[in-house]
């Protein structure tokens, strides 16, 4: 489990403010992830263009095989993004300048002209994202070295924007237990600062590949450790995304 270096709940408004670099962070801590074990780990990474899929990947729409709000806990909010809209957050002017500069082409990894869709959930405390990306895999190897050239990263706001977060985070992989085809573990946990505000900011990435696809479910949490039951639940959803990529083919 992780232990964060900052215990202090964040204020709404760091806790909001974190969100933008949270949505980097998590796509940073790629496409090509996988992840959760019984003691998360914190990673991102640089790497390559993601690999177009060795295997055929289902016939259907990524959109198609987005989770439902039923598979998600109640009482969050809930949306699901097409490519479109993931493209359109990829392409914002807004985003935090990453460092180093390995750092910031793992943020680019998932822009490539390939069908996707990201089913998001929003509590109080915690937020999952679980997307699905169509023809396109790599190797866990490569996920491990990715990370392995990116040990750290810092997120800072673009100039003139007032209310950008800046954050610091440190970045491991781990084994996953518990997922029904082999995954692995990207965990990336530190602080974030919003003025003279500090918080605690973790981000938990786990994935898989599976016919021809990349699914993965990215765990972000600003004042607080992510705990074994949302590392569990990171888990699940990992199954239920897996079960619908191989169901479209049978």
């Amino acid at each position: 489990m992780i232990t964060s270096p900052i215990s202090s709940r964040p204020t709404n408004r760091i806790g909001r403010a974190a969100t933008a670099a949270i949505a980097v962070g998590a796509a940073l801590t790629f496409v090509l992830s996988g992840c959760s074990d019984s003691d998360n780990s914190s990673s991102d990474a640089a790497s390559d263009p993601a690999s177009p899929a060795t295997e055929a990947a289902p016939d259907v729409a990524a959109t198609e095989l987005a989770l439902a709000e039923s598979d998600f806990p109640t009482g969050g909010k809930f949306s699901v993004d097409d490519k479109a809209a993931i493209d359109k957050d990829n392409a914002a002017d807004d985003k935090p300048v990453i460092t180093p500069a390995a750092c910031e082409k793992v943020g680019n990894q998932d822009e490539g002209d390939f069908d996707k869709a990201k089913a998001k959930w929003e509590g109080e405390a915690v937020q999952y994202a679980v997307t699905v990306e169509l023809g396109i895999d790599d190797s866990f190897d490569k996920v491990r070295n990715d990370v392995a050239s990116c040990p750290e990263m810092t997120f800072t706001p673009k100039p003139g924007d007032s209310n950008g977060v800046t954050a610091t985070l440190k970045n491991r992989v781990a084994e996953v237990s518990g997922a029904n085809k082999p995954a692995l573990a990207v965990i990336s946990e530190g602080t974030a600062k919003l003025g003279t505000e500090t918080a605690a900011m973790q981000l938990l990435t786990i994935g898989s590949y599976v016919n021809g696809s990349t699914v993965s479910v990215s765990v972000t949490k600003i004042g607080g450790t992510i705990s074994d039951e949302e590392n569990a639940q990171s888990v699940e959803l990992l199954n239920k995304q897996i079960a619908k990529v191989i169901n479209a083919d049978s």
